[in-house]
């Protein structure tokens, strides 16, 4: 059975690069990526890749990305459609019609213009409804559907893969002092106000503390820090190398997310179960819905506005010990990627054996 998965991504993102290892292992995949084609990608070796080197808002891009839909189903029988997001199939769904399709909203457009639930209900009943089913990250996103279509979805989580890493590394923090300095780490998209500015701060102010930087560097802020003294830039690399990364030479995990949108409110940061998995204690602040986990987990500092920057050290190296032995309560396989993709697959299989 064939699927054609479609992102505006070149297929660097950590989710988009499990799922089609995940779907490969059921289904024949292609995947075909709007973006700037990035040095290198993590697509599996067995998905067959399609890229369109041009930006996702690009009339161009859109207009090619539509006639290799068609080509590709025309030319290899295509029933099964995988797409992310809600934008990319809002340019894409006539070429689409007559196919099986799912839709991955894990970083909605809906979202991040604060139209929750109910609101542009129109909009979203065309788009909902004329697909077969809907996967988000959590339970909490289940909750921003408009009520009619919140059965339509199933939750796969963005959990990390245990075979990533060696669980034994994650023992590693607590060999880790934190006597000589902080080891801070800082991953994924980053800018200025997704982590870059707090790291500075912290930077700035302990000449001890260090810094580990991995992933996007979306603004000339954050392209700044990462040739700053103490800051090693890693570039961007497969989650597997970030997990190992972090249970060697990191005991403080960034997670900033603006008070901006509903879609950074309702964030489901792969940091928090990499975090977990790594026993690494977590910094975010508490605009994001999950830094309630966190503090009821106590796996890290929830930081407000009103902190200063010595507030913040002080109460990370205090509770650093308590933060590393809640990790020891944790069962750490609930919070994997083996876990939930068996039900996960299964959901998929069932949409797409329709035909």
């Amino acid at each position: 059975m064939k699927v054609l998965y479609i992102a505006f991504n070149n297929g660097t993102d950590v989710r988009i690069s499990k799922e089609l290892l995940h779907l490969s292992r059921q289904f024949e995949v292609f995947f075909l990526g709007l973006g700037l084609v990035a040095e290198s990608d993590y697509i599996p070796d067995s998905v067959k890749s399609f890229k369109i080197d041009h930006k996702h808002k690009s009339i161009v891009g859109i207009l090619l990305l539509n006639i290799y839909i068609i080509y590709l189903r025309l030319r290899f029988g295509i029933k099964n459609a995988y797409i992310v997001d809600e934008q990319c199939y809002f340019v894409t769904w006539v070429s689409l019609l007559g196919m099986n399709k799912i839709i991955d909203i894990f970083d909605s457009i809906f979202l991040k213009i604060n139209m929750e639930s109910e609101k542009l209900f129109i909009i979203k009943n065309i788009i909902y409804n004329s697909v077969d089913m809907l996967i988000l990250t959590d339970e909490y996103r289940r909750k921003l559907l408009p009520a009619k279509f919140r059965g339509k979805a199933i939750i796969y989580p963005n959990y990390p893969s245990s075979s990533n890493i060696d669980l034994s590394l994650a023992q590693s923090s607590k060999a880790k002092s934190i006597g000589h300095g902080i080891s801070m780490g800082l991953f994924g998209s980053i800018s200025k106000d997704r982590g870059a500015e707090i790291a500075k701060r912290l930077l700035d102010f302990d000449s001890s503390i260090k810094l580990i930087m991995g992933g996007w560097l979306y603004d000339d802020y954050a392209k700044s820090l990462s040739r700053m003294d103490r800051v090693r830039y890693v570039g961007v690399l497969p989650q597997k190398n970030i997990l190992q990364l972090m249970s060697l030479e990191v005991n403080l995990l960034l997670a900033y997310y603006p008070n901006s949108n509903i879609n950074n409110r309702y964030a489901s940061p792969n940091k928090l179960y990499d975090s977990i998995l790594t026993s690494v204690p977590i910094l975010i602040n508490s605009y994001p819905m999950v830094s309630e986990k966190v503090r009821n987990m106590n796996i890290g500092l929830v930081i407000d506005e009103s902190e200063t920057d010595e507030q913040i050290i002080e109460q990370f190296k205090l509770r650093y010990s308590q933060f590393i032995c809640s990790y020891d309560k944790l069962d750490k396989f609930k919070f994997t990627d083996e876990s939930v993709s068996p039900s996960y697959l299964s959901s998929i299989k069932a949409v797409f054996d329709k035909n």
